[in-house]
C-alpha cells in the first residue's frame, strides 16, 4: 500500500534527522556555551579626572563642534558640576588620543 510505504519513509526520515541532531548535540551545546560567554555586561564607568595630565597654561581657543555634540556635552557637564568643563573636555581629549595613538 502506497500510504503505508509513505508513512514508513516519513518515519525513517524523521529518525535519520533525529540521529543527525544527536550526533551534533555536543557541538551545539559548545556553541551555546560560547555564545552565552560572549554576552557583554556594560557597567557604568566611574568618571576619573587625571589631574596629573592636566598641566601647562590654560589655552583659550576656538573649536568648531556640531550643535548636537555640544549640547550633549553641556548636559553631560551639568551632571558633574564638581568638575570644570575645561577639565572634562581635556580629559576626554586625553582619553581619545591615548585610545587611538599610533
Amino acid at each position: 500500500d502506497k500510504n503505508a510505504n509513505k508513512k514508513i519513509i516519513d518515519i525513517v526520515s524523521k529518525y535519520d534527522n533525529l540521529i543527525k541532531m544527536m550526533e551534533v548535540s555536543n557541538d551545539i551545546q559548545e556553541m551555546l556555551e560560547w555564545y552565552n560567554k560572549q554576552k557583554i555586561t556594560v557597567e557604568l564607568q566611574e568618571l576619573k579626572i587625571d589631574s596629573n595630565k592636566l598641566t601647562g597654561e590654560v589655552k583659550t581657543t576656538t573649536v568648531r563642534l556640531y550643535t548636537d555634540v555640544w549640547n550633549e556635552f553641556k548636559d553631560f557637564s551639568n551632571e558633574f558640576k564638581e568638575y570644570k568643563s575645561m577639565d572634562l573636555f581635556s580629559q576626554a581629549l586625553i582619553e581619545f588620543m591615548d585610545k587611538y595613538k599610533r
